[in-house]
């Protein structure tokens, strides 16, 4: 379950702009504290491209935050957060609140962002998850 304290994607207070946005657009992204975590990522998953990449928020009064590029072609992202802690382990945080990281298979716990689909169609976020991220 969602947490509105950590993160909502429909809330401006942790992401905006809200919804679909155009290609090359900043997207903040601002999680707050997970309790006893020591940093967060943002994990991403270009769904068309491929690409993967786990990219370090800063720390910042709610927690953490970062601004994120949405990539020039159309694309369709799905993301999470990923929070350690200091005995090494990690939960990534997504669609079905906080899970225990697995290193082998991600749980299904990622948003779906789409960026300028090639139907320059815009559609919100949706708040589906992908059965399986590797």
């Amino acid at each position: 379950m969602l947490d509105p304290t950590v993160f909502h994607p429909r809330m401006a207070r942790w992401k905006e702009p809200f919804g679909a946005v155009a290609p090359g657009t900043q997207v903040r992204f601002t999680v707050g504290r997970c309790a006893k975590a020591t940093s967060c990522a943002l994990c991403l998953h270009e769904e068309f491209s491929g690409k993967r990449e786990e990219v370090p928020m800063l720390p910042c009064a709610e927690g953490w935050r970062i601004t994120y590029t949405a990539p020039a072609q159309a694309e369709l992202v799905w993301y999470f957060f990923r929070f350690s802690f200091e005995n090494g382990g990690t939960d990534d945080y997504g669609t079905e609140g906080l899970r225990n990281a697995v290193s082998s298979v991600r749980k299904n716990i990622a948003y779906r962002e789409s960026f300028h689909l090639p139907s320059d169609s815009l559609s919100g976020v949706c708040d589906e998850y992908e059965a399986k991220l590797s």
